[in-house]
């Protein structure tokens, strides 16, 4: 059955739930449980066979996950789709080129002139 459901989730970039994956199943086989596609679903994320990502909620409980097939899993896109819910674009940066952004301009300055010096030096 895990071929089936990484098949299902190969289909569809975007994702599927629980669900939407039982759905597609119950086409070929009409005795497919949820709790036991959830399970196998669950033992996939688990090896990492799978990405998920929690769905936005307005109302309270639990939050359901969107089911994504490696082959359509980035960090980048994660970070792209929380920014569009949360309404701004990430970027993912090094730690050191954060913590070049957080230098005062006048360190930045110094840096730079000890930059320049050692690319005329050629070290």
């Amino acid at each position: 059955m895990k071929e089936q459901i990484l098949n299902i989730l190969k289909a569809n970039p975007q994702g599927s739930s629980v669900q939407q994956v039982v759905e597609k199943l119950r086409l070929t086989n009409s005795k497919v449980s949820p709790r036991g596609v959830r399970e196998i679903i669950n033992q996939m994320f688990d090896a990492q066979e799978i990405h998920r990502r929690k769905l936005k909620r307005d109302t309270p409980g639990k939050p359901a996950y969107l089911y994504i097939h490696n082959d359509f899993h980035s960090k980048q896109n994660l970070f792209d789709e929380m920014g569009k819910e949360l309404g701004f674009q990430a970027v993912i940066i090094t730690k050191s080129q954060m913590m070049y952004e957080m230098l005062p301009e006048h360190e930045k300055e110094a840096h730079l002139r000890g930059v320049a010096v050692l690319k005329r030096l050629k070290l």
